[in-house]
């Protein structure tokens, strides 16, 4: 499993057993797994997993204001619903039906996506 995927499954369970905010849930949970200070402020995967916590689509994790970004929110945000539809799709396929930028390789947002799906953590 990918670091980004093991990361924000990892940051729902903290959330859940902690009295810290999501936000220090998730740079909890990445530096469990690295110690690349590079890794660990990656700003794409965080505001992903914290836009799809805004939204209140994770399981444990109330709707709140937890992020500003407004592209890698929209991103998770039309996984989401693409998955509920088709399906989980070669992750390439999906980022580019998101995108609709064939060559532009997604920055680990769908790996948020696929290990909170994957985990069950996701309302699908």
């Amino acid at each position: 499993m990918k670091l980004y995927a093991k990361s924000a499954i990892k940051a729902v369970e903290l959330f859940q057993v902690q009295e810290i905010t999501i936000e220090e849930a998730w740079y909890k949970a990445v530096s469990l797994y690295t110690e690349s200070i590079h890794s660990i402020k990656k700003a794409c995967p965080k505001a992903t997993f914290l836009g799809l916590c805004e939204e209140g689509l994770i399981e444990g994790v109330p709707k709140g204001s937890y992020t500003s970004s407004i592209h890698n929110k929209e991103y998770a945000l039309e996984a989401v619903e693409l998955i509920k539809h088709m399906g989980l799709i070669h992750k390439e396929v999906l980022w580019d039906m998101i995108t609709d930028t064939c060559g532009k390789r997604h920055n680990a947002q769908l790996d948020v996506v696929y290990g909170l799906v994957n985990s069950n953590h996701i309302r699908i």
